[in-house]
């Protein structure tokens, strides 16, 4: 079901005497219950989209459904009421620093008359969500990064939204800190179904935890799909960059070790059940070849385990090439690899 449909924002301010295009005619669907990242560098337009879709940024053109209502046509009274469902976490938190914690959860409730004791339960019960239990009575100021963003996420949640927007909301943090809160991200999106829209800079966010992505540049989506897609067929230029990726698309060097002239290499990715089975050394023991894994990497992509390896292939021609293609056959993906400039290898243009 779609949740939330952008419909040709185009987004113009002034600055100085000029006028500023800050998204030009973005349309753009998310469907419920997905997590899904935008992605840019600095002055993309990532904020300004992310902004747009509960109003604090108002489009010049354009128009923005979420969850079955037209916000841009609702009056400013229907429109307050309609943000309630609509939670958003901040990089930098923007806690009430002479609040503790308790209270700074409470306050969305306060402002929709809630009454106390329904809002003390919830906030009791959103607090043991993000782990925060023992911290009510605490300030800001007595608490670290990661602490103040998970007060910030179950202020954020506290008047049950269906839809929570993040912004760049790891980027002040450490990277052990980032980890956890993606964590906390994923667990609160399985246990409360929540639609969430993450806007980062940072690829490790969106391959950690986001299904499908948006690649933005000088306020235009460039490109977008799955996240598995995307980061492992990039088609913009941007994307490419952002994956510090050129247009070889891979290239590396192996120290201390001698890669001969006609050797066959390849990279080879393994998705889902894949990443964690024995399918190279039975492909290879089946057809008489035998690998050396010069890199690789296991990771979660998509919300799934990932393998990314380099591999020179040893054996007869025919023997490597029957092995690669057994290897696509089980939903592997096997690209060969060409010697390239100063002794790199790269992918092949085909293949």
């Amino acid at each position: 079901m779609l949740l939330i449909w952008l419909d040709g924002i185009t987004h113009v301010y002034e600055s100085g005497n000029r006028p500023v295009v800050a998204l030009d005619d973005v349309t753009l669907h998310i469907e419920a219950g997905d997590i899904f990242g935008v992605i840019g560098f600095s002055g993309a337009g990532k904020s300004t989209l992310l902004r747009t879709i509960n109003l604090l940024e108002k489009p010049s053109r354009g128009r923005v459904v979420v969850d079955g209502r037209e916000l841009t046509a609702l009056p400013k009274r229907e429109l307050q009421e309609a943000r309630k469902r609509i939670g958003m976490i901040f990089q930098h938190f923007h806690l009430l620093k002479s609040a503790t914690v308790e209270e700074n959860v409470q306050f969305p409730l306060a402002l929709a008359k809630v009454p106390s004791q329904k809002a003390k339960r919830r906030v009791e019960d959103l607090l043991a969500l993000v782990g925060l239990e023992g911290y009510e009575k605490h300030y800001p100021a007595q608490l670290s990064g990661g602490q103040k963003q998970r007060v910030a996420i179950a202020r954020a949640l506290a008047n049950d939204p269906v839809v929570l927007l993040c912004d760049e909301a790891t980027s002040a943090l450490d990277p052990e800190t980032t980890q956890s809160i993606l964590d906390l991200l994923v667990d609160i999106h399985q246990k409360l179904g929540v639609t969430m829209v993450v806007v980062t800079h940072e690829m490790s966010v969106v391959s950690r935890i986001c299904r499908h992505v948006a690649v933005m540049e000088q306020g235009k989506i460039v490109e977008q799909g799955g996240v598995i897609d995307v980061l492992l067929e990039p088609k913009s230029a941007v994307a490419k960059r952002l994956l510090g990726k050129r247009d070889g698309q891979l290239a590396g060097r192996f120290p201390g070790y001698e890669v001969k002239p006609d050797a066959l290499l390849c990279e080879a990715i393994l998705l889902g059940d894949l990443a964690y089975s024995p399918v190279l050394a039975q492909v290879a023991a089946t057809h008489g070849v035998t690998f050396t894994i010069l890199s690789g990497t296991v990771d979660v992509l998509g919300g799934k385990p990932y393998s990314h390896m380099v591999l020179d292939w040893h054996g007869d021609l025919d023997s490597v090439q029957a092995a690669w293609r057994r290897l696509r056959d089980v939903g592997a993906k096997v690209r060969p690899l060409r010697l390239a400039a100063a002794g790199e290898f790269e992918l092949e243009v085909t293949g």
